[in-house]
């Protein structure tokens, strides 16, 4: 797992240190760059047989973590699925935007935290882009809800990691207010991995093409 490089510089600065006093918290955290976790994550979207699709999934990886985008609708099938494989399902619930993602670890991994971070509020764009609908009864079908990163911090002995899983707001449709609405999502998630103090992981459906800004 590859490290950003203000972390790597960090420890970098931290070591030479280490071998002439001890400098609190060194120790864990050349330990927390030793590690590494696997995670999956999964678009749902409209399959059908999900639950048997998720086991499939959770059986052949066996990851930590999996993230899942497009599950507001399908709590109870997701939490069946976990349930059945050893997994736990942690999903927000203080309001149905938040539950647009979820996450589940697995049974044997500590969980010492969780939450939703907002990256973008309801907004308006093009009615063509997927996910719209009225912001109230009467508006126009352009608004799309808003959007969060749901994350997970998770450890062990020594070392800890937050993992993110968000599923920004299309752009490919080209139109001012999509990409607006685009770049200030993809820059509050990075905001957001950035200030992360445990080793950080974002995973999702960005809406993007391989090399995109």
């Amino acid at each position: 797992m590859k490290h950003s490089r203000r972390k790597t510089l960090a420890l970098a600065l931290l070591v030479p240190f280490a071998a002439l006093v001890a400098v609190p918290g060194a120790e864990a955290a050349e330990v927390a760059t030793e590690r590494t976790i696997k995670v999956v994550t999964y678009n749902v979207g409209d399959a059908g047989g999900l639950k048997a699709d998720l086991v499939r999934l959770i059986e052949a990886e066996r990851p930590a973590v999996i993230g899942l985008q497009e599950v507001a609708d399908r709590e109870e099938v997701v939490k069946e699925a976990a349930a059945a494989t050893g997994y736990v399902a942690i999903y927000e619930s203080d309001r149905r935007a938040v539950k647009h993602n979820a996450i589940l670890v697995r049974g044997n991994v500590s969980v010492t935290g969780h939450g939703a971070h907002e990256i973008s509020p309801a907004s308006k764009v093009d009615p063509s882009t997927p996910g719209t609908g009225p912001a109230e009864p009467g508006d126009c079908g352009c608004w799309v809800p808003p959007k969060y990163v749901n994350w997970v911090r998770v450890g062990g002995a020594g070392f800890e990691w937050v993992v993110g899983v968000v599923h920004l707001t299309p752009s490919a449709q080209r139109f001012a207010l999509n990409r607006e609405l685009h770049n200030l999502q993809v820059r509050a998630t990075a905001d957001w991995f950035s200030s992360r103090a445990a080793e950080p992981v974002v995973m999702g459906d960005f809406n993007a093409e391989p090399g995109s800004d």
